[in-house]
């Protein structure tokens, strides 16, 4: 118990838990501030994101099962929000959650390079980044800023591209790595002052 294998997101939740997904043990794991392994909260498929809701609802996104799972604070399975499909509400592969501050799920799809979008009650209401400038092509990540903007890592584009919150296409940032080259991003961190950290990993 506590030992991580594979992971690959955290969050701090209000209580001071930090919650670790493990793409090796496929599980959801607690720690307490120290460290300390409160346990496992919830077995996953292929888990590879998380978020946070308000009431503390954990959302993790499960790749292989082509889902968003929702968990109460304690790791009870509460319901699912989509399914596979490669039009319209299906998800097939997605590969990172954010919740809006309306409550909404924007959700990184990588089988149809898209981010989806879902109600708090888990219905589709459409999808961006499928055309004109703001087109992804191998998105990785999404995350909101404090002014309410969904920043998307396209991965394969070397690029990330910036919507307003109802996803219109308002810019486009090459990534680099530390020394000016072009990159890859892959991760992003949202500061509560604005700023919008993004891991890059070197092109090639």
């Amino acid at each position: 118990m506590g030992d991580l294998n594979g992971p690959v997101a955290a969050i701090w939740t209000d209580d001071t838990r930090l919650l670790v997904l493990e793409l090796g043990n496929e599980r959801l794991q607690a720690f307490d501030a120290t460290g300390r392994s409160l346990g496992t909260l919830a077995s996953t498929e292929r888990g590879v994101d998380l978020a946070l809701g308000g009431d503390g609802a954990i959302y993790v996104a499960e790749s292989n099962a082509h889902r968003i799972s929702v968990l109460s604070k304690d790791g009870r399975a509460q319901r699912t929000i989509g399914s596979f499909g490669t039009d319209g509400a299906g998800l097939n592969g997605p590969s990172s959650v954010a919740l809006a501050a309306d409550g909404a799920l924007h959700v990184v799809d990588a089988g149809s390079a898209s981010v989806k979008v879902f109600s708090a009650s888990g219905r589709f209401t459409g999808s961006y980044g499928t055309s004109g400038n703001g087109r992804l092509v191998g998105p990785r990540a999404v995350r909101f800023d404090t002014e309410g903007r969904a920043w998307v890592a396209d991965a394969f584009a070397g690029s990330v591209v910036v919507y307003d919150g109802e996803g219109t296409y308002l810019t486009r940032i090459t990534a680099r790595t530390i020394d000016g080259k072009p990159g890859v991003p892959y991760a992003l961190c949202p500061l509560e002052s604005g700023t919008m950290y993004v891991a890059v990993t070197a092109a090639g």
